[in-house]
């Protein structure tokens, strides 16, 4: 899913770093999962079941919509 594939990269090199150490290897570890489960918690169709997970995905969220709002901004200007 190239959608789901940019999400994930934009987090990476935008908010990854700032996560616990904890939270990364929730990332990490949410990498093994299907490309359509993750896409639906992040697209907030449906919601992962542990807090850390929650967590993870909530910043996944927040950063993308930050960085579309910054690109909107740039390309509306």
């Amino acid at each position: 899913m190239a959608e789901l594939d940019l999400q994930l990269l934009r987090f990476l090199e935008n908010g990854f770093s700032s996560l616990s150490a904890e939270e990364k290897v929730c990332y990490e570890d949410m990498l093994s999962r299907e490309d359509w489960e993750i896409f639906d918690w992040v697209q907030g169709r449906a919601k992962p079941k542990g807090e850390i997970e929650k967590r993870v995905v909530a910043r996944i969220r927040d950063v993308n919509a930050v960085l579309e709002s910054w690109c909107c901004l740039l390309y509306t200007s």
